[in-house]
């Protein structure tokens, strides 16, 4: 069962979002990071980027309320399986994409998947509050749930991007202050190395900001603080890709 720091943080977040929120929409924006149109479709593209296509089974792990989920139904006929641990988001990402997509409800480190079944696994913002043993044991989940020569592409925080050290500072005055909503957890690629050499993964490819825009988009995204995206963009955090061979 996962630690109850992580189910009880997000179910904690969720409810009170709900509460202080204007409508449910910007709730569920808000539970998942905002600019939830935005950053979705960035994610569907970065996914296209590294191979995802049409007719292939993908499994995105902590979907939340479904903003990758939504960009995805638009631009791809898969077969999409999402998870998360807060039964509110789920619902959310239900009702926004089409019915064929499934949700489960996973409170274990579990992907209830059957051996060699999807194609590619996507785990967005999900490692980065993760203690690192937990993350592992999800990597396992994902080396036996990847059809050979599949992929899992996440992303996670690192410290020798300057850009986040301000996800650092907010982690720092939240644990100073008693106040913190949930774990932000920071992964070198020292470490990320030696997982993959453990569980005989290949690392395909590494991005970062520091490397400018390099996902390509298919069509022009606006954030929340109205920023208007063309091109090309990057997901904010760090990105890795693993293959199973």
């Amino acid at each position: 069962m996962l630690d109850k720091h992580f189910i009880s943080y997000y179910d904690k977040l969720v409810t009170r979002l709900k509460k202080s929120s204007a409508s449910v929409d910007q709730a569920m924006s808000l539970a998942v990071g905002g600019s939830f149109d935005a950053i979705g479709q960035i994610e569907s593209d970065l996914l296209r980027m590294y191979g995802l296509r049409d007719g292939m089974r993908l499994i995105d792990l902590g979907c939340g309320s479904g903003r990758a989920a939504v960009a995805l139904s638009r631009d791809f006929k898969i077969d999409y399986h999402g998870t998360d641990i807060v039964q509110a988001l789920l619902d959310y990402a239900k009702s926004k994409t089409p019915r064929h997509y499934r949700y489960s409800l996973v409170k274990e480190l579990h992907i209830p998947e059957p051996d060699a079944s999807a194609d590619m696994i996507c785990a967005f913002s999900l490692f980065t509050h993760l203690l690192h043993e937990e993350s592992y044991i999800y990597l396992e989940e994902c080396v036996r749930v990847l059809k050979p020569g599949g992929r899992l592409v996440f992303s996670f925080l690192e410290f020798s991007v300057p850009t986040l050290w301000s996800v650092f500072e907010d982690t720092v005055r939240e644990a100073r202050g008693s106040t913190r909503t949930h774990l932000n957890v920071f992964i070198g690629r020292d470490a990320i190395k030696a997982w993959a050499e453990h569980l005989d993964l290949t690392i395909e490819d590494w991005q970062d900001n520091t490397q400018g825009p390099l996902i390509p988009l298919s069509r022009t995204v606006v954030t929340d603080t109205g920023e208007k995206v063309e091109n090309r963009a990057n997901l904010g955090q760090s990105v890795c890709v693993l293959r199973k061979p």
